[in-house]
């Protein structure tokens, strides 16, 4: 190799150097591919970094891509992650991810991660003239996908693609030369496992383990003359998280270890001492976090020594902005400040199934509307056109016990889409008691001489006349009696044993049109009507002590719940007085007929609350917060001021002042919502 080559070399070599400590942070072994684990070993995002890197079982954003793929089935909402880093020698550190979460099929992700250094001098060997100026960059594609087995195990996996940007190299012997680049690429991939279990213990509920292993297949690229692979690294490390106060703030901490192997020159390979992660998180309220961490790894001397991190983040209106700060040893690199942006959009994937849910319930609820309309149409459109075909074959009976079942769905009585089976009903009546006057004077005719079978006959008709008024009437109940006589004169009557099955029929249906009458009255709250409906479905339905039974229990139960509302209503007057002793006693009866209703609790649980109340001194911490709920009601705050008194009343619930300052705070808040309505 000449001199001139030799000289390009030792000048892209130096950079490569420069890049490798830039990107791997505690590396301190020559000729290794990138530190650790890889060039792209440098971590992203500004939370993970104050946390000291324990982040394989805490991400839960778009920077889950390159921590943990399994850790994607966290995210909620569509991301993006952005975290951008100048680095010194004019190198730039920069990552662009975007998370985009599925209902059923798992969480895709995208990302871009990319080192690059531009304007690099190229000198000649034969004179100190400049012969070009070339950049320099690696840029890592990633393609993320996770999704939760079970409920307890997510995995995932991220797809890597490598392009890499070398200066070329000067001509040999010519004085001036285009330097050009070379390009080389690179797969790999990674494996990723989220564990949370769901422990029964308290001290182990809140517990994620998380497991990644980096470069399960390796990127194999060229760097100058040589070509390396990356490296294996297993992060492993758990998280636990501990709800503080009321749950809206927490705590979190998190460990993590790396196991790792190094790769030197000549593909001879070494182990590393495992690296310790520690990492703590305080959120307030999901608005305010601060974090610190502590990162444990091999130095540039060797030695293993760790390493403070510190950093906070603050969250609103779906962006989150993160900082950390870290004082590390690196020579190249140290002190630093970090920042990092992830932005949430739309709906979470919550909320989303749960639109889904009702949508689903809606179409199930309007499917069933629209069967039971085609079925009552169905059934009058078959049921008329039976009953006619019938009629207009001479089976009168037959079309007389039809058209009735098609007059069922007439609930009112004058429903227009009816009227045609109504008229079919006065034909079908009119053609019958016409057969039956043509039979009744056959008969006087043939039996003239059998006086007691006229008058046997006359009273059957006179009988099932009766019977079947009644059944003109909806009398079932009492066609059915006369019905029974008639058939105790002639039990071979054919029309008279049609009738009374018919009047059993009707009867049966009208005692299920009362039913689902009073329990239609009885859902929409008309309580009185619903048993009055019940009542007179109970005296249609005797003799059927099944059905009678039922029908008791129901008005029993309606009729507790009257006076389950005119005790609460009793109450309500006693409450509005301020009487709260007397209001408290009338919930408490009240709940006797309903010991799960939540509201019917809570009003009981006020009215004894303010029946209990004293004037109590305040101890310091309560005066405190009662303070700071009158400087806001001062302020005309009355949402805030509502808020601090309901902290106060937490810590002292029988504090009367408490309770006239939130009852106060309600009321300039309830004028004010309507001055402005």
């Amino acid at each position: 190799m000449n001199f001139k080559r030799q000289k390009f070399l030792l000048g892209v070599c130096l950079f490569l150097v420069l890049s490798t400590q830039i990107s791997a942070q505690t590396s301190n072994m020559p000729g290794e591919y990138g530190g650790v684990t890889d060039i792209f070993d440098f971590p992203v995002g500004a939370r993970a970094m104050a946390m000291g890197g324990a982040y394989v079982s805490v991400a839960d954003d778009p920077f889950a891509l390159y921590w943990n793929s399994a850790a994607l089935e966290k995210v909620s909402q569509m991301s993006v992650g952005i975290y951008y880093t100048n680095l010194p020698g004019g190198t730039q550190y920069n990552y662009l991810a975007y998370s985009h979460p599925t209902l059923f099929v798992g969480t895709f992700s995208v990302g871009i991660l990319r080192l690059s250094t531009g304007d690099i001098n190229i000198y000649g060997s034969d004179a100190p003239i400049q012969l070009d100026t070339q950049n320099y960059g690696r840029t890592l594609f990633l393609f993320g996908y996770g999704i939760r087995l079970i409920d307890w195990m997510s995995v995932g996996t991220t797809f890597k693609l490598e392009r890499a940007t070398f200066p070329g190299y000067p001509s040999p012997g010519v004085f001036y030369s285009s330097v050009g680049s070379i390009t080389e690429s690179a797969f790999g991939a990674d494996i990723g496992l989220l564990y949370t279990p769901d422990f029964s213990v308290p001290i182990l509920q809140n517990l994620e383990f998380g497991f990644n292993f980096q470069n399960a297949v390796q990127r194999s690229i060229r760097a100058v003359d040589i070509r390396e692979a990356t490296p294996y690294n297993l992060r492993m490390g758990f998280s636990k998280s501990f709800l503080l106060g009321s749950g809206a703030s927490g705590l979190k901490i998190a460990l993590e270890m790396d196991i790792n192997e190094k790769r030197f020159a000549k593909n001879s390979l070494q182990r590393v001492p495992p690296q310790y992660h520690f990492g703590a998180e305080y959120d307030f309220r999901h608005n305010f976090m601060l974090r610190m961490g502590y990162d444990y790894r091999m130095n540039e001397t060797g030695n293993m020594g760790g390493q403070l991190t510190y950093g906070a983040g603050l969250s609103m209106l779906g962006l989150e902005l993160d900082y950390s700060y870290w004082n590390g040893w690196d020579s190249v690199i140290g002190s630093s400040h970090r920042i990092s942006f992830v932005l949430n959009v739309g709906k979470s994937r919550e909320q989303r199934l749960a639109e889904l849910h009702e949508r689903e319930q809606r179409l199930i609820e309007q499917q069933i509307r629209e069967e039971a309309a085609r079925a009552r149409e169905t059934g009058i459109n078959s049921n008329y056109a039976q009953a006619l075909n019938a009629f207009q074959n001479g089976e009168l009976n037959r079309a007389y016990a039809i058209i009735y079942k098609a007059l069922a769905y007439d609930i009112s009585g004058q429903d227009e889409e009816l009227a045609p089976a109504r008229v079919l009903r006065d034909r079908i009546q009119a053609a019958i008691k016409a057969e039956e006057e043509e039979e009744y004077e056959r008969r006087l005719e043939t039996e003239k001489s059998a006086a007691r079978a006229t008058e046997n006959q006359k009273q059957l008709d006179s009988l099932h006349n009766r019977a079947l008024a009644f059944f003109e009437q909806e009398d079932y109940r009492s066609t059915i009696q006369e019905c029974d006589r008639a058939l105790a004169l002639n039990p071979d009557s054919e029309r008279i044993r049609i009738l009374k099955e018919n009047a059993i029929e009707e009867l049966t249906k009208k005692v299920n049109v009362l039913l689902d009458r009073a329990n239609t009255l009885e859902r929409s709250g008309q309580i009185l009507e619903a048993i009055t409906i019940y009542r007179s479905a109970r005296d249609l339905a005797a003799g059927d002590t099944v059905k009678e039974s039922l029908i008791a229990g129901r008005i029993n139960n309606l009729e507790g719940s009257l006076r389950q509302r005119d005790l609460v209503r009793q109450a309500a007057l006693h409450e509005n007085n301020k009487e709260w002793a007397q209001a408290a006693e009338l919930y408490r009866q009240a709940l006797e007929y309903d010991r799960n209703n939540q509201t019917l609790n809570r009003k009981y649980q006020n009215a004894s609350t303010w029946a209990n109340a004293k004037r109590l001194e305040m101890p310091p911490n309560v005066r405190e917060i009662y303070t700071q709920g009158y400087k806001a009601f001062n302020r005309g705050q009355y949402d805030e001021a509502i808020r601090y008194y309901e902290e106060a009343l937490r810590l002292q619930p029988l504090n009367e002042t408490i309770l006239l300052a939130i009852e106060a705070a309600k009321e300039k808040k309830q004028k004010e919502q309507g001055g402005t309505q």
